[in-house]
């Protein structure tokens, strides 16, 4: 019996130990970085102990399996988050924080591969994303891209408009080196609902100018490119005389509703221009044709962005823009009145020239005055012609 003793007692000393030994055996298995993380610090708040971290930082990682014999949960952290994009700070002895890892200092690898359709053709722009390290990359012209990651287990979602998302769990980074990954997308069906295309009329329309009429903190009045083309005006001075209140005078100056030359200033695309006259604004209005013209606007009050010049009224000419290729354009206009056109109209004989600008010799006064011709004072009897204008512009 005493032979026996000693064994039996080895024997419950052994049963005990490796009782102990597995009952200090800590399992978990290959799974997602946030299911590892919940059960580590549900065990973490019964010891008194806290785990704080953000899940959108966890999606998407996964980790591999870990047996242990510890109890610690620093030590589990610690082992779980090996060779992963994120890593922990101790607060306190009883506090953790999961952060991620800074790149800059954590040794990574490449992943690269090439994005192309079901029949091999490469697509250029597609978006390859990895959620739990938030960094991505697209494409180039021919479906080829890398992107730097860190060591670690990754899922790495691969988007393009008119495909089916796709994503690739268990993207193995390994340290300086390149993981390939080739994807084809399928294509798939894509319903886009009722699309609205809106445009704002340019101010050279009549709309456009009634519009810009109303919106601006001042008071004004913009005369259109479109209504002074559909009027006999050649100049801009021409043109001025279409915009209620404003008057051109013979001395190149303008009167806005009673108010002298001197207090109107005179703008092109918003530069004031030049004036040699200090005591009146002139501005040589005859040579600016109206087909340069987008609109002319009349501004009536005093705002912060009108030159400090301004004393009454500011006459903004408006240009057009440079044009994106040359051209000639030709013009041709005639109006009609229904109470003079083509009626009988009195007066001097006309010359064969005179519908464009050309004396054709009949008005000469001949060195003898006793040889003028009587028909120079005679009065005739004509048809009013249609009232006509004709222009070309060249663009360069």
């Amino acid at each position: 019996m005493s032979r026996k003793f000693p064994k039996i007692l080895l024997s419950l000393f052994g049963l005990f130990f490796i009782g102990n030994v597995r009952a200090q055996t800590t399992s978990f298995p290959a799974e997602n970085m946030l299911s590892r993380i919940e059960r580590i610090d549900e065990t973490a708040r019964e010891k008194g102990k806290s785990i704080t971290y953000e899940s959108r930082f966890l999606e998407g990682v996964t980790v591999r399996p870990l047996r242990t014999m510890s109890a610690d949960i620093e030590t589990w952290l610690r082992l779980s988050l090996e060779n992963t994009p994120l890593t922990y700070r101790k607060i306190n002895a009883d506090r953790f924080v999961i952060v991620r890892r800074n790149h800059e200092k954590t040794a990574g690898g490449y992943l690269a591969g090439k994005i192309t359709d079901t029949f091999g053709v490469p697509i250029a722009g597609a978006t390859v994303w990895v959620q739990s390290v938030q960094k991505g990359t697209m494409t180039g012209l021919n479906g080829d891209y890398s992107l730097p990651l860190s060591v670690g287990s990754l899922e790495v979602e691969i988007r393009f408009l008119g495909y089916e998302p796709i994503r690739v769990a268990s993207v193995e980074i390994g340290e300086k080196q390149t993981t390939r990954l080739d994807v084809a997308l399928k294509e798939t069906n894509v319903s886009l609902s009722e699309i609205v295309v809106t445009q704002t009329p340019p101010e050279s329309f009549i709309v456009g100018a009634l519009r810009a009429q109303r919106n601006t903190s001042y008071v004004s009045t913009v005369l259109a490119g479109q209504e002074i083309e559909r009027s006999a005006a050649n100049t801009v001075r021409d043109a001025l005389q279409l915009i209620p209140g404003i008057a051109a005078t013979e001395n190149n100056g303008i009167i806005v509703r009673g108010a002298g030359g001197r207090w109107n200033e005179i703008a092109l695309d918003g530069i004031p221009m030049p004036n040699y006259d200090p005591a009146y604004s002139i501005f040589s209005f005859d040579m600016l044709p109206v087909s340069l013209v987008d609109n002319i606007r009349l501004l009536k009050s005093s705002t912060p962005d009108i030159p400090v010049s301004f004393g009454s009224t500011m006459t903004d000419i408006i240009t057009k823009d440079i044009p994106e290729q040359n051209f000639v354009q030709l013009k041709a206009g005639f109006q009609l009145n229904t109470q003079s056109t083509f009626q009988n109209q009195r007066g001097r004989k006309r010359g064969k020239w005179d519908f464009i600008g050309l004396d054709d010799g009949s008005r000469e006064v001949p060195e003898n005055a006793v040889q003028i011709p009587a028909t120079h004072f005679r009065i005739f009897n004509r048809k009013a012609p249609p009232s006509q204008h004709y222009s070309v512009t060249v663009g360069r």
